[in-house]
């Protein structure tokens, strides 16, 4: 089908909402494959740009003191832990990590006070309880450990390693035969001596067992080749090298070792690569492919919008970009590309209202600035 040719102009310049459009987009992108230097580098990047702010500012630390402590550089990363506590006090993922970090460093009362804290925020949190015992238990606090331990198995109870802890916590306290029970019951369920590890620095607040790795979404382990191809995916596709990205893309796809949603990222990935090199039917197979492995995913689907307008199917786009604002209220790239979008189909009063809220939510890309400077629109 023959492509509209200002669409195709202003789309394709625009670019799409993929890891590699901007910084703060690839300092997420890398902490989910494990690149920590890549990581540390666009977190970095963005957190110096002056365009993040509040919420989404406290992210960005968050993320790259998550890279950092994968880094071994723990100092590093607790000020960034600091920074994101800051930001924004109502978020509990920082406090989790900070707290893990401290408890790993020995510093039990400053493990305790950040657990605290995440359990004040999030009391259903099975972790929030067993870090909290965790650095109890390593202040020789006993009859705290006991309680707050009690109050993890009372949210979870197959969690051998609580019962083990409690069982330390129950002897040092004199009652051998509670000790003895929860012993019996942490070898029952595997756990046949103590460790001491650490929670998890970068463990999910909301997952329903221990994290494998840093951010993982539910994904079986892979092989670190995997996580290569995965990260010069990526990076290939910021440098527009469009043929590499999908070969690359392609090397992970076929290890059949990608699941849930970093398998659907790999299509998505190679998405934009097969569109840039004006593939379109292989970009729509990937766009479809990944999005019915990550149903209404926003950045899939405002993808997939903006391949449909470059085409000339925009009853399709704009259902796509719908959804995606729908499932997005606060996604200023999408309302951007809707807005350019509007703009190639000749209405120009709903592009107008679409760049217009692009712009009051943080959306800078140049192409959006300068059509709304032509159309008399306020840029401050």
């Amino acid at each position: 089908m023959k492509r509209l040719a200002l669409i195709a102009l202003s789309l394709s310049l625009a670019g799409s909402a993929r890891a590699a459009l901007n910084d703060a987009e690839l300092c997420q992108a890398h902490i989910q494959v494990g690149a920590w230097n890549a990581a540390v580098v666009s977190c970095t990047n963005a957190i110096g740009s002056g365009q993040y702010d509040g919420a989404a500012l406290a992210l960005l630390y968050a993320t790259r003191a998550d890279a950092l402590v994968q880094q071994k550089d723990t100092n590093e990363a607790l000020d960034d832990y600091t920074k994101a506590i800051e930001l924004n006090p109502g978020a509990a993922a920082p406090y989790f990590a900070r707290g893990g970090v401290f408890l790993r460093q020995g510093h039990s009362d400053k493990a305790a006070d950040d657990f605290r804290s995440a359990k004040k925020l999030r009391p259903d949190n099975f972790y929030a309880h067993f870090g909290l015992g965790s650095a109890l238990i390593q202040a020789k606090d006993w009859r705290g450990a006991v309680t707050a331990l009690t109050d993890a198995l009372a949210i979870r109870k197959d969690f051998g390693v609580a019962y083990r802890l409690r069982a330390e916590a129950h002897a040092a306290l004199g009652d051998g035969k509670a000790a003895e029970a929860d012993r019996a019951m942490a070898k029952k369920l595997g756990v046949k001596e103590l460790k001491r590890a650490a929670l998890p620095a970068t463990m999910d607040e909301n997952a329903p067992a221990p994290a494998t790795g840093p951010r993982d979404s539910g994904n079986a382990p892979v092989d670190k080749f995997v996580l290569e191809a995965l990260a010069e995916c990526a990076k290939a596709n910021a440098n527009k090298d469009w043929d590499q990205a999908v070969a690359t893309c392609t090397r992970a796809i076929d290890s059949k070792q990608l699941t849930g949603v970093r398998l659907a990222g790999a299509y998505a990935d190679r998405a934009i690569a097969n569109d840039e090199a004006l593939r379109p039917d292989q970009a729509m197979a990937d766009y479809t492919k990944a999005l019915s492995i990550d149903p209404g995913n926003p950045v899939f689907l405002a993808n997939r919008a903006v391949s449909y307008a470059k085409d000339g199917q925009i009853p399709k786009a704009m259902a796509d970009f719908n959804a995606a604002v729908q499932k997005r209220p606060n996604f200023g790239y999408a309302f951007a590309m809707r807005g350019l979008t509007y703009l190639a189909a000749g209405d120009e009063a709903k592009a107008k209202a679409d760049m217009q809220k692009a712009y009051g939510l943080g959306e800078r890309h140049p192409v959006l600035v300068e059509k709304m400077q032509e159309l008399g629109l306020q840029t401050p």
